[in-house]
């Protein structure tokens, strides 16, 4: 436990340290439970590599959410933290507000996200040309989009992993 503590204190420090990363997931494998791996990304919830490891791990422990997540790692998709709002989003390319690639979805990703849950608007609900999904927290969010993924057609989620390889 303390060397996981040590590894994430590191990469608070150096988000972009490819050894430390690489490090942190070797150890991540090693022990085995899912909460390092949420720790970790919501240290650095930019870090694509460890939210690709962190989906071939959920796939290897028989865990639906893994291809969703490897998908968003070879994507380089991820939801941002709103910070004016205090809650963590993501949108559809057809969204004129898109404030980075990372948290915009291809929009039939994004229909399945949207079509499981009713999403706020101004404290009001509703369905119909939502522009934004948003959650609590990183991992609420993402394990949204992850699921989202799976409920894709299988041509079309082995179509989205080749064709956003791109790390």
């Amino acid at each position: 436990m303390n060397t996981l503590k040590n590894l994430i204190a590191a990469l608070r420090e150096s988000p972009s340290d490819a050894t430390l990363t690489l490090a942190l997931i070797d150890h991540l494998i090693e022990v085995g439970e899912e909460d390092g791996w949420q720790r970790a990304l919501d240290v650095a919830p930019e870090c694509h590599l460890l939210r690709m490891e962190f989906g071939k791990w959920l796939e290897s422990v028989g865990d639906g959410r893994g291809l969703g997540y490897q998908a968003m790692g070879l994507s380089r998709r991820f939801g941002l933290e709103a910070k004016s709002v205090g809650l963590w989003e993501v949108t559809h390319h057809d969204n004129d507000y898109q404030r980075g690639r990372e948290c915009v979805l291809p929009r039939d990703w994004w229909s399945q996200v949207t079509s499981h849950l009713i999403i706020t608007r101004n404290q009001q609900e509703w369905r119909d040309d939502a522009w934004w999904v948003r959650s609590l927290t990183r991992e609420e969010l993402e394990d949204r989009i992850a699921l989202a993924f799976t409920r894709l057609p299988p041509e079309r989620q082995q179509e989205l992993l080749r064709a956003e390889a791109v790390v």
